[in-house]
Formats: C-alpha cells, sequence, structure tokens
C-alpha cells in the first residue's frame, strides 16, 4: 500500500475519533517515508488527543525537526510539555516559535498562559494584551481559563479582562 492510502485511511480514522487505529496507519505511513513531517504530526496529534501526553512529544519534535508547521508543532509540543511537568520545555519552544514566526496570537496566548504558571505577571500580561490586539477571539478565553489564575488578581489583568471587543 502507498504513503497516500495509508493517510486516507487516517483521515477518516481521525474524523471518527478512532485514533488508535489511525495510529497503526500513521505508522505504516511513517514506514513509507521518514523524512516526511506531516505524518509524525498527525501521530502526535492523535496520541495527545488520546492522553499520552509524553509519547506525543517525541513525533511533534520529529515533525518540527524535518521543517514541519512551526506554529501547529510548537503549540501542540508546549501542550503536552505543560501536562508532563515540563513547564520550562514548553516556555522554550514557545519562546522559539514566536522568535521564529512573529507574535502569532496562538503563540502569545499559550506563553501568556505558561508564563502565568509561572508567576511572570508582566512577561504573561505583555503577551496577552499582543495576543488580544491581533486576535479579540482571545479575549473571551480569559476569564475561564484556569492558567492565569496566578494573575487574576493584577491591575493589567483586571484591565484586559475588562474589555469589550471593538466593532468589525
Amino acid at each position: 500500500m502507498k504513503k497516500e492510502d495509508h493517510l486516507r485511511k487516517v483521515s477518516g480514522y481521525i474524523g471518527l475519533s478512532m485514533y488508535e487505529d489511525a495510529l497503526a496507519e500513521l505508522d505504516a505511513a511513517i514506514a513509507l517515508d521518514e523524512e516526511d513531517p506531516g505524518p509524525f504530526f498527525l501521530k502526535a496529534e492523535c496520541l495527545r488527543e488520546l492522553g499520552r501526553f509524553e509519547e506525543a512529544v517525541s513525533p511533534y519534535e520529529r515533525s518540527l525537526g524535518l521543517g514541519g508547521a512551526v506554529v501547529e508543532n510548537s503549540v501542540g509540543l508546549g501542550w503536552c510539555l505543560k501536562r508532563t511537568g515540563r513547564l520550562d520545555g514548553a516556555i522554550e519552544v514557545l519562546k522559539r516559535a514566536i522568535e521564529s514566526e512573529g507574535e502569532i496570537p496562538i503563540l502569545c496566548y499559550n506563553l501568556a498562559c505558561y508564563f502565568s504558571l509561572e508567576n511572570k505577571a508582566d512577561a504573561s500580561l505583555r503577551l496577552l494584551e499582543r495576543a488580544i490586539e491581533r486576535d479579540e477571539h482571545f479575549l473571551s478565553l480569559v476569564s475561564e481559563e484556569s492558567d492565569f489564575d496566578n494573575i487574576r488578581r493584577e491591575p493589567g489583568f483586571i484591565s484586559l479582562a475588562e474589555r469589550r471587543p471593538g466593532p468589525r
């Protein structure tokens, strides 16, 4: 079977939330082409969906190393590193992504979350403001995001959280 055939099956399995089946097809696709970052990214995403965060780290890193999408891989990798107790690693991954890709809102928002967890209020608020300035959607997430509990009483956070979306 060709790699493309395996990837077609993967797409169907993921659409049906059949992540274990998708993983088997992804392993077959990877065996046929170990230099394609796409299957590694999809494998990491399936593992993340299954809550197998530690296992997802390696395929995210492999996808990044092969030139896979920096934003998507970095967000997923950071997410898994945070959940495996490696917040410092998550922060470094997102810092590198911002350095290479710019201040993309999802990168700024996630890094703001991680800085908040480290009680770095100034850095967190600066990045959160950048995320909201670039995409007001993130404003709607702030009040429910538990990662911001450490800085919720900061005047800068209160000011951000009370903002109203502007006209579109």
